[in-house]
């Protein structure tokens, strides 16, 4: 059956920096990046909620 147009959360889109190795890539939503790194959802979502600067000190998420 498909969703009314509107319903659900909308796909937010990161930007991950890679420090180490100065690679910046882009992601269609939080869901990709986390499959992408083999990390989860949730430790995205609570780097955001508190504001982290990097994510065991090699990765940078920024919402775009």
């Amino acid at each position: 059956k498909p969703r009314p147009e509107g319903a659900g959360r909308s796909l937010q889109k990161i930007e991950v920096l890679d420090i180490q190795n100065h690679i910046t890539t882009k992601y269609d939503s939080i869901s990709a990046a986390a499959l992408a790194l083999n990390i989860r959802i949730s430790t995205i979502s609570i780097y955001f909620a508190r504001n982290q600067k990097l994510y065991k000190n090699q990765y940078r998420f920024k919402k775009v």
